[in-house]
């Protein structure tokens, strides 16, 4: 089920690290409106500043850039708030500020090795959150499928990273379809299942 209000309709970025880079990318890929932007604070309606920890210098100074232009600021501080969490806290703030034109920035994976990833998982999260998918739908059926999954099976998945998890997407398709489904709501289920399995079955390493 899905709402016909969705506050976000373009993306932009500077294309300058790697999290703007992929939030591009993972715009593109939902068929959002997406554009390179030289001049951000001009151009979006807020900025949503992606990190694993405190501001980078340069961070701030882009934040200081959107104070000053009296542009609403979102810092979503991974350490604080998990990524598959965010898009929870980012929808509400979208639709309190009525932000159609985002700008989404964030550090290289030289200062965050896992920036690339979880940018993506919280972007592509936003767009299932802020479509609003049917709760009850995507749980019941992300529910069905961690039942039937092997053991083994949800080890691979819940260890694989954002980019290898678009393998599965075919295969979550067709499950959902035969259930009667959308493709849109197979997208979400697909998240579900993801999140829950990394939190669940995920390898950790073990430092001595």
């Amino acid at each position: 089920m899905l709402a016909d209000n969705m506050t976000l309709l373009k993306l932009i970025s500077g294309g300058l690290t790697d999290t703007e880079r992929t939030a591009l990318k993972v715009g593109r890929h939902s068929a959002l409106d997406c554009e390179v932007s030289i001049d951000p604070v001009g151009d979006a309606d807020g900025i949503l500043i992606i990190t694993s920890g405190p501001f980078t210098f340069q961070l701030k100074k882009i934040g200081d850039d959107f104070k000053r232009g009296n542009k609403p600021i979102l810092h979503l501080n991974l350490k604080e708030t998990p990524a598959h969490l965010a898009p929870y806290e980012v929808n509400p703030w979208l639709e309190k500020h009525t932000i159609q034109t985002l700008y989404v920035t964030g550090p290289n994976t030289y200062d965050t090795p896992d920036i690339v990833e979880a940018t993506r998982l919280v972007l592509d999260g936003l767009l299932i959150v802020s479509e609003q998918l049917d709760p009850e739908i995507t749980a019941g059926i992300a529910a069905e499928i961690l039942a039937d999954l092997p053991l083994r099976e949800k080890s691979i998945i819940a260890n694989m990273n954002a980019i290898e998890l678009d393998t599965l997407q075919t295969i979550l398709d067709r499950y959902v379809e035969g259930k009667g489904i959308s493709i849109r709501d197979g997208k979400g289920v697909m998240q579900a299942v993801w999140s829950q399995l990394r939190e669940s079955h995920r390898l950790k390493l073990v430092k001595k």
